[in-house]
């Protein structure tokens, strides 16, 4: 699981895709939450909330896309449930991050406005104006 927690620091080195190409970490990651998943009771929302934004993680830096978009709506629905606006807007966040990437720059403003709305802590506010930024300064170009 330590590749989790490192793995944005990785890409930004170029290390990762040496390091998945080299050991496979990430799809053996993926085979442990998974199994984590089968094995966490359907009613223990925040621990599958836990998980399946670790699998959305890998899958981002792994570039399969429709399996985040997947992941991501399974997170939204847990959020919905949990009745947690700081979780409703990190998944706007990651929202907006996918549609980021894959060039959606209109869809990608209209999360990170909705990332805002929702969110009442200074450091995901400040992550959603800077990712607003970015989105900006790209659909620019």
């Amino acid at each position: 699981m330590e590749i989790l927690l490192h793995a944005h620091e990785l890409v930004g080195f170029g290390l990762l895709d040496a390091l998945d190409r080299d050991t496979g970490a990430l799809g053996h990651d993926l085979r442990y939450l998974g199994r984590a998943l089968e094995l966490t009771l359907p009613d223990d929302l925040v621990s599958r909330y836990d998980l399946l934004l670790a699998c959305e993680n890998i899958f981002d830096l792994q570039g399969k896309r429709s399996d985040q978009k997947q992941h991501l709506d399974e997170l939204q629905t847990l959020a919905e449930a949990l009745q947690d606006n700081a979780r409703r807007a990190a998944v706007r966040l990651r929202l907006a991050s996918l549609a980021e990437v894959t060039g959606d720059y209109p869809a990608a403003i209209a999360e990170l406005e909705q990332a805002l709305a929702l969110s009442a802590d200074p450091a995901a506010q400040a992550a959603a104006h800077q990712q607003w930024g970015r989105v900006l300064w790209q659909q620019s170009s």
